[in-house]
C-alpha cells in the first residue's frame, strides 16, 4: 500500500517537473516541445492546452495505441536497472483502451504502433506540419 502511494506522489511530481520545463521552453524561450507522456489523465491535456495558449502555439496530440499484449511484451523487454518491472494490470481490449482517450481533441492523430516506426513516421510529420 505504501509503495503505491509513493509511486503516485512520484508520478505527479514528475509531471510537475515536466510541465515546468515545458513552460520554460515553450512560453519563455518559444522553442517547440514534444511531451511524451500518457494522455489517459485529462489533467495532462488541460495543462498542455494551457501551455499552448500561453505561448500562442498550436497543440498537436499524437496518441500511440497498441493492444495490451504487445504493450506488456514491450514493458517486459525493458531494462530498468533492476531487471524486473512492476506487475501489469489486467489487459483491456483494444476498444476498451480507445475509450480511455475520448477526452482528446477531435483532431488527434491516432496511431496503431504495432508496425515499425518507419511505416508511420511520415504520417506523423505531415500531421505536425499541417
Amino acid at each position: 500500500m505504501m509503495v503505491e502511494v509513493v509511486e503516485r506522489v512520484a508520478g505527479f511530481a514528475a509531471y510537475e517537473l515536466l510541465f515546468a520545463l515545458a513552460h520554460d521552453l515553450l512560453v519563455q524561450q518559444q522553442i517547440s516541445v514534444i511531451l511524451d507522456c500518457s494522455s489517459v489523465y485529462p489533467f495532462i491535456l488541460h495543462r498542455s492546452a494551457e501551455l499552448a495558449r500561453k505561448a500562442n502555439a498550436q497543440l498537436r496530440v499524437v496518441c500511440c495505441v497498441v493492444d495490451g499484449a504487445v504493450r506488456g511484451q514491450r514493458l517486459n523487454e525493458r531494462k530498468n536497472g533492476t531487471g524486473a518491472t512492476a506487475p501489469l494490470p489486467p489487459t483491456l481490449t483494444f476498444d476498451d483502451e480507445l475509450r480511455l482517450f475520448t477526452h482528446l481533441p477531435h483532431d488527434t492523430l491516432m496511431l496503431h504502433t504495432t508496425d515499425p516506426l518507419e511505416e508511420y513516421l511520415p504520417k506523423v510529420i505531415a500531421y505536425l506540419t499541417q
